[in-house]
């Protein structure tokens, strides 16, 4: 029984000890890729700001056009 009981542990303590040595390189991979994501979004949101000014700054454009007198505003568009 005991010769049994110790193999067992003995096996047990392998298996321990192959999880540690896959958990480590799987752990690093995981935060390569968690920084990676964030700098996607990173780059994502940049993206998406510099879009809303731009569209901000069309919006603003439309807006002064759209406050000119009519007969003003088709002069500028004709030309």
């Amino acid at each position: 029984m005991e010769a049994e009981r110790q193999k067992i542990v003995s096996e047990f303590e392998q298996l321990r000890q192959f999880l540690k040595e896959q958990e480590q390189p799987l752990l690093a991979l995981l935060e390569e890729l968690k920084k990676e994501i964030a700098k996607i979004q990173d780059e994502k949101v940049t993206q998406l700001s510099e879009e809303i000014s731009r569209l901000s700054e069309l919006i603003g454009e439309m807006d002064k056009k759209r406050q000119q007198p009519v007969r003003e505003f088709l002069q500028v568009s004709l030309c």
